[in-house]
């Protein structure tokens, strides 16, 4: 429940024999190691996660001091977290996909707001250093650009910003 593009809440029924539980989510394409939380209610938010992205996630009780008395897992869960909207424009919408990135992905920004605009758009790494750029691209209500990652960019986490006028995005 409450799924946002970087959160969600994961539900599940309580056990009375359950001193608290322990949850495991990943990336449901099995990119990446899954990650582990524990819980003594019958609920907890996640958050850190990528927009529009599909994950798994089960749950088990854990019965006793011991850790080792406990139920099996639950059959796998799966959820989307939502697409990344752009913030002050009505009906703004940025994607940008396959995610996680290999080689190259696509930008697609989309806004009413946005024609006859040029933008700029810029790839960050996790310094805040531009690692790619492209200058001059027409927005006519939407962009859609592939892009490239640099030889050079090293696995890990990029930021994308895209400047039209006095917006940043």
């Amino acid at each position: 429940t409450s799924i946002t593009p970087v959160s969600a809440v994961l539900n599940w029924e309580s056990s009375a024999t359950a001193l608290y539980y322990e949850i495991e989510y990943a990336l449901a394409e099995g990119n990446g190691s899954a990650i582990t939380k524990n819980a003594v209610s019958h609920n907890i938010e996640i958050s850190n996660l990528l927009p529009n992205t599909l994950y798994s996630w089960h749950v088990k009780s854990i019965c006793a001091t011991d850790s080792f008395t406990s139920s099996d897992w639950s059959e796998m869960q799966y959820f989307t977290t939502e697409v990344l909207k752009v913030s002050g424009v009505a009906g703004a919408t940025l994607s940008l996909y396959p995610n996680p990135v290999s080689e190259n992905f696509l930008l697609h920004l989309k806004a009413a707001a946005y024609n006859d605009q040029t933008a700029t758009i810029y790839l960050l790494n996790a310094l805040g250093q531009a690692v790619y750029s492209v200058k001059d691209i027409t927005a006519n209500g939407e962009i859609n650009q592939v892009i490239t990652m640099p030889g050079t960019a090293a696995s890990g986490w990029y930021i994308v910003r895209v400047v039209m006028r006095d917006e940043v995005i």
